[in-house]
């Protein structure tokens, strides 16, 4: 018993110092709780604007969304008008190319036409004068063709070639 009483004085002496620590630790524990209660009102505050920034992601998300779609029927609609554009170039390379090619042909007929007319007017010169010297009506040749398909590189030579005087038509025999 004497440790009961020993134990019982100890808890009477101590229970002034025991009440200190209680004091204490209420002070303590209501700091401890105010700042609770101010991490919970935060924390109420912060899940609101979560909430509103939750909001506003989805928005944002589906207007994302809305132009990713505008993006890629945006970049179908140039790829086609691109296509279209590489098109309307190939055609107008070879139109120029077919205009290139016709200017060509155009100046080679231009050139044989002058040559035609240049080869008409000498002809019909020479043939008025021969005509006029001659009086022969029409020049022909009924007596020697012009050689096959015009080769003149074996022409006989001088000395052995025949003379052929023009045969006026009234003497020509059909």
């Amino acid at each position: 018993m004497a440790n009961v009483a020993a134990s019982t004085s100890q808890v009477q002496t101590d229970t002034p110092s025991i009440c200190n620590i209680c004091a204490d630790l209420k002070h303590k524990l209501e700091i401890v709780n105010s700042h609770n209660q101010g991490l919970v009102a935060d924390l109420s505050k912060c899940k609101e604007a979560n909430m509103a920034l939750t909001r506003n992601e989805k928005e944002f998300k589906s207007i994302i969304e809305t132009l990713k779609k505008s993006v890629y029927e945006l970049t179908k609609t140039v790829l086609n008008k691109q296509t279209g554009i590489n098109n309307y170039i190939n055609i107008i390379e070879e139109t120029k190319k077919e205009l290139a090619i016709a200017k060509c042909e155009h100046d080679a007929i231009k050139l044989k036409l002058e040559s035609y007319s240049n080869s008409r007017y000498v002809l019909d010169h020479i043939f008025e004068v021969q005509k006029l010297k001659g009086d022969v009506k029409c020049i022909g040749y009924k007596s020697c063709p012009p050689p096959l398909r015009h080769n003149y590189t074996k022409l006989p030579d001088e000395e052995e070639m025949p003379r052929f005087e023009p045969i006026p038509k009234s003497l020509q025999q059909d």
